[in-house]
């Protein structure tokens, strides 16, 4: 079995980067638990790419996601690489996410 790979959007780095700094301001101890809280799924996510729900907005099979605390860690799992695409609280919305390019590859999963 081909090894899994683990990729960060830049966005998605910045988004992460953002909420810990904003984590970190109301708790250290909170903040750092979020990190290795994200840490831990993405852990368990190389083991089991698919362990992670379809985003409902989209309903596309390769585009899932993951929570942590208030939450979302949305990626794309293709041809054995995990990309994170965005984390964003729960309460925002997904928005419109660009997969056109990807969905012909995505329907083979």
């Amino acid at each position: 079995m081909e090894e899994i790979k683990l990729v960060w959007e830049d966005k998605a780095k910045e988004n992460a980067r953002t909420i810990y700094g904003y984590l970190f301001e109301g708790s250290a101890t909170y903040a750092a638990s979020w990190a290795d809280e994200i840490e831990r799924k993405l852990d368990n996510l190389l083991v089991f790419p698919e362990m992670g729900r379809m985003v409902p907005e989209l309903n596309v099979s390769f585009i899932r996601e993951i929570f942590a605390g208030q939450y979302r860690i949305v990626y794309t799992f293709q041809n054995n690489t995990i990309t994170i695409v965005t984390v964003r609280s729960m309460q925002q919305p997904l928005g419109k996410y660009k997969y056109d390019n990807q969905r012909e590859a995505g329907r083979n999963h």
